[in-house]
Formats: C-alpha cells, sequence, structure tokens
C-alpha cells in the first residue's frame, strides 16, 4: 500500500509545475496517469491477498488474515485517493482533500462502532475500504465538476505512456524508501510476535501512535513540494 501510493502522491510535483506554468490540461493529465497506474496496481494486491497467509505470522492470523486479505482485495483505493488528494492539493484545493478527509474518517468511525462489536477486525476492515470508496467517490464529484472540467479539463481521459514513465522515475526513489521502511518494519513485527500476544499488543499501541506524528511531519514535507512546484512552473 505504502509503497504504490508513494508513486501515485508524487504527481502532486507535476500537477504543481503544470499549474504554475498554466498548462492546465497537463494538470488532469498527469492525474489520469495515476489512476489508470492504480488500476494496474491489481497484479500486486491480487497476488498478496491469495498468498495472504504466507505474509502473515502463525499468531496473527486469526484475526489479521481476513482483515489483511480484506485490505489487499480493496488496495487500489489508495493509490487512487492519493492521485485524485495530488491533483487537489498541487492545484491549492486543500479545503475539498480537507473536509473530504474529515467527512470519510468520521463514516470509518461510525461504521467501526457498528461493525467491530459483529465482526471484529473483518468488519474493521470492511469500515476502513467502505470509507475509503466514499472518500473517492466525493474526491471525484469534485474532480469532475464544471469548474475543474472547464479550467483542467478532467473529464478528458487518455493514456500517456511518457508521462506515466517520467512520473514513476521522479516517484521511485520514495517509493524504495517506503517499501524498505515497511519491509523492516514487517521483521521487526514478526520477530515480536514469536514472544506472544502481549508484546504485540504494545508494539501495534506504539507504532499507531508514530503513524499518527509520522504523517504530520510528512504532510508539511508534502506542502512545501506542492509550494515549491508551483514556484518552478511559474519560474
Amino acid at each position: 500500500l505504502f509503497t504504490i501510493t508513494g508513486v501515485t502522491y508524487i504527481s502532486k510535483v507535476f500537477v504543481g509545475q503544470y499549474n504554475g506554468s498554466k498548462q492546465y490540461h497537463l494538470a488532469s493529465t498527469v492525474t489520469w496517469q495515476m489512476l489508470i497506474l492504480s488500476i494496474f496496481s491489481l497484479i500486486v494486491f491480487l497476488p498478496a491477498y491469495y498468498f495472504a497467509p504466507y505474509f502473515l505470522p502463525q499468531i496473527a492470523q486469526k484475526h489479521g488474515l481476513e482483515y489483511f486479505r480484506i485490505l489487499m482485495l480493496c488496495g487500489i483505493t489508495w493509490p487512487i485517493s492519493s492521485s485524485l488528494a495530488s491533483f487537489f492539493i498541487g492545484t491549492h484545493q486543500n479545503t475539498v482533500v480537507f473536509i473530504t478527509l474529515i467527512a470519510s474518517n468520521l463514516m470509518n468511525i461510525w461504521l467501526d462502532l457498528k461493525w467491530i462489536p459483529i465482526w471484529g477486525t473483518t468488519g474493521a476492515a470492511w469500515a476502513t475500504t467502505v470509507s475509503m470508496i466514499f472518500q473517492i467517490m466525493i474526491l471525484f464529484v469534485f474532480f469532475l465538476n464544471p469548474d475543474n472540467n472547464r479550467k483542467y479539463n478532467t473529464r478528458h481521459v487518455s493514456i500517456n505512456t511518457k508521462m506515466m514513465s517520467k512520473t514513476l522515475v521522479t516517484g521511485y526513489p520514495e517509493s524504495v524508501m517506503h517499501f524498505f521502511e515497511m519491509a523492516a518494519w514487517a521483521a521487526v513485527i514478526t520477530i515480536i510476535a514469536s514472544e506472544g500476544d502481549e508484546y504485540m499488543l504494545v508494539s501495534n499501541l506504539a507504532q499507531n501512535i508514530f503513524i499518527l506524528f509520522m504523517f504530520v511531519y510528512t504532510e508539511v514535507g508534502n506542502a512545501v513540494k506542492s509550494f515549491a512546484s508551483n514556484y518552478i512552473g511559474e519560474n
């Protein structure tokens, strides 16, 4: 999830440059390249779904296997969401992203409260997935609305392999960084899991707190990327 989302999220740099240089139609073109790439990422997520039992430590499979599988089955929703969010960030429509994230996360919490008592971690996974789909639907409505279509030609779908490859070349270092970071994380969790349930519980609580702060400082970095790319586009 983090690796593929890292690639699609880099598109904000290109959106910002095209927006700054007033090549507005290209801002939506690069977004569509990332949306197409997101759909093709099924070739990664589907094998992850089928081979899930080999990825998860035995101790985590009772509650974690179905959770992991549902997230992988609907894994393309994450890069799709980041592709659309990148368009709005790169074009300084941050309020759209802000409102959408609040609405979808409130839905996630509400569904958690409804479904976790009934279905446990499976309910949690479906709550996350449904809220992600809801998030994408809202973002698409704004992306395709008449104002954005008039200015950025957002309803024109095209495949531009040259632009897609340029985005991949720019995005792969951050993507590879995420891959190794999460791979190391997974290895540590597997080692901790061998010590028992209590160790996993404490570890996951600590990691969730870390993720909260990690997103604070990474998004500050993304704000700098957005402004810098617009200024570069404006020369």
